[in-house]
């Protein structure tokens, strides 16, 4: 625990006063380099997982979490072996079958043993100083602790020969910021939300050697693999796809690790990519890897928050095929023209996009997967103080939540009978924007602010001027007297 705490200390001493990290509860500086990592407003303290520092607003119930995902992963491995003892003790299998499902058990066994030697020192109580008595989510409340398993195959055990995929990434990367003009501009401080096992991040930062790199991802198996793999150590996995075709096939022993060995300022951290705990303006550099269509339940909310933790004049790349999960509203499925059109919206001088084809996750031993066409684009962040409008008349302040909401005559002799009403009259003050005001009333009331978006939308389209011609054209409004 020492070399893993003075090697992360190193590291972060070369990134001088920025990127400054921030307390994701009270938004606070913290010091990542300190001993004991602790807000001094909040006192909130965030422990480290091996050389990684937990950094989510209730840290002790992601611990608990990640403990949750341990304990269920254990659970259905035993079952699954039982479900093979059972199936070998039938009669009359066949000595091929017979050595295809002891093949298969063996890696179940494997798999559970390599998986639980990754995380048992990052989760012990000593470790972490949650106690195994906190509070915890139930077992139907957490995702499965490898639902990602083949991301860490793909991404560290698999040969190029076998599978290209991060390099056919970096490369529409390239492609995207030389179209932009900014073939020889330096990356700065790189900021990779939703950064998965890390290989990309990884080759980007080999490749063109940015002052930092810092990896946000809630996954803690992926992110404990990356976290070893950059400071160039190996991992030894088993590879036992259940839907195996082929009796050579079966099974495979990977070693994982990083094709260019160590690298030094590169920071992978456990936090929320949806809310990052860095200060305002901390990176020159986002990338989105397969990111914007697979995690935030709404991308407009995610434009704020990219555009908040930019410097002035700095790039978001973006990669990913646009395929979103199903449990998305369809209303956000956006294409890559409505993604053009928000960013813009957001703040941000859109240049080309590009886009590539070829194999995703296609496995060595299964050889199948899926074929998809993957976008690229950079857009640069610019000025967001002059509103911006639709292509069919819409307010930007009212598409995106994060946009200040400009005031207008005769707002402070509005009145309503509705508290909520009232509450977001008084904050219509030319600063506030729809995430501000859903902020403070989502914490009087109890509520997600998230949740409160659309119903501030309803309340502007009836009393703001700039959105009238959405207001339904009965609708009067009443001053105060």
């Amino acid at each position: 625990m020492r070399v893993i705490y003075n090697t992360f200390k190193l590291c972060m001493n070369t990134l001088g006063e920025k990127p400054q990290a921030t307390c994701p509860r009270c938004r606070t500086k913290l010091d990542l380099v300190a001993a004991r990592i602790e807000c001094s407003v909040c006192h909130q303290t965030f422990p480290r997982l091996g050389g990684m520092v937990c950094l989510f607003a209730d840290p002790t119930l992601q611990v608990q979490r990640f403990r949750v995902q341990q304990a269920v992963f254990n659970l259905q491995g035993q079952e699954s072996e039982s479900i093979y003892e059972g199936e070998l003790r039938k009669p009359a299998l066949l000595g091929e079958t017979r050595l295809r499902m002891e093949t298969q058990l063996a890696a179940v066994r494997s798999n559970i043993t390599e998986i639980n030697a990754l995380i048992d020192p990052l989760l012990a109580e000593d470790a972490t100083g949650v106690p195994e008595s906190a509070p915890a989510p139930s077992p139907e409340e957490v995702e499965p602790l490898i639902a990602y398993f083949e991301l860490l195959l793909r991404d560290w055990g698999w040969s190029p020969a076998e599978n290209d995929e991060n390099e056919r990434a970096l490369a529409l990367i390239d492609d995207v910021v030389a179209k932009a003009g900014d073939a020889n501009a330096t990356f700065g401080h790189v900021l990779v939300l939703g950064s998965g096992a890390g290989r990309l991040a990884y080759q980007l930062h080999v490749a063109h050697r940015p002052s930092s790199t810092t990896t946000l991802d809630i996954d803690l198996v992926l992110s404990a693999v990356a976290e070893r793999m950059v400071r160039g150590q190996s991992l030894q996995f088993t590879e036992a796809p259940s839907d195996a075709n082929q009796s050579a096939r079966l099974s495979a022993e990977r070693t994982l690790c990083a094709p260019h060995g160590a690298v030094t300022d590169f920071h992978v951290l456990l936090a929320d990519g949806l809310n990052p705990p860095f200060a305002d303006e901390s990176f020159d550099t986002v990338l989105t890897p397969w990111f914007i269509d697979q995690v935030p339940p709404d991308l407009r909310n995610l434009l704020g928050v990219i555009h908040r933790v930019l410097k002035p004049g700095g790039r978001w790349i973006n990669y990913g095929p646009l395929i979103y999960r199903k449990r998305m509203q369809l209303s956000q499925h956006f294409t890559i023209e409505e993604i053009m059109a928000l960013a813009e919206l957001a703040g941000f001088d859109v240049a080309r996009t590009v886009h590539g084809e070829g194999r995703y996750l296609c496995s060595p031993l299964k050889i199948r997967g899926r074929y998809e066409i993957s976008f690229a684009f950079c857009a640069t962040k610019s000025s967001i103080k002059n509103a911006r409008v639709t292509s069919d008349g819409q307010p930007s302040w009212l598409v995106l939540p994060h946009l200040p909401i400009p005031t207008f005559a005769g707002s402070t002799l509005l009145s309503h009978p509705h508290l909520v009403f009232r509450r977001v009259l008084e904050r219509l003050n030319g600063d506030n924007s729809i995430a501000d005001i859903a902020s403070v009333i989502g914490k009087q009331a109890e509520l997600n602010p998230v949740d409160l978006y659309d119903s501030i939308r309803a309340i502007l389209i009836e009393v703001h001027p700039g959105a009238k011609s959405l207001r339904p054209t009965n609708l009067v409004l009443r001053p105060e007297t």
